[in-house]
């Protein structure tokens, strides 16, 4: 019996390793590009912003909200197409395809001035 459980549990670990490098898999090429759009095409994106949006992406399609994304994994693959793009796309020929691609995303992305308020004087 304790053998059965072991097997069950290993066989539960492997498929959430699978499903957490299939969504990191999934991310790289994403991170190539907003790296092309900052880099090629002059957009101010905000890290923090990307990593969050890379959850909500995860969970919409259909991964679990407790998915470990191996960021190390991400930005190491995501660097290595992201030259390959600067190759095959210089000076900054696939900008117009990207920003058409992340239109809807793009606003979300972006790095925005911090809101200061001014007191109400009465």
């Amino acid at each position: 019996m304790r053998s059965l459980v072991f097997a069950v549990s290993i066989l539960a670990a492997t498929s959430v390793f699978a499903e957490e490098k299939q969504l990191a898999d999934e991310l790289v090429p994403i991170a190539a590009e907003a790296k092309y759009l900052i880099a090629q095409c002059g957009q101010d994106l905000d890290p923090e912003r990307f990593v969050d949006l890379s959850k909500i992406y995860a969970y919409t399609n259909g991964y679990s909200p407790d998915s470990e994304i191996d960021w190390d994994y991400v930005k190491l693959e995501s660097h290595k197409l992201f030259m390959q793009m600067q190759q095959d796309l210089p000076n900054a020929s696939g900008c117009d395809n990207l920003l058409e691609k992340f239109a809807d995303s793009l606003p979300a992305l972006q790095t925005k001035p911090e809101l200061k308020l001014e007191p109400i004087v009465e």
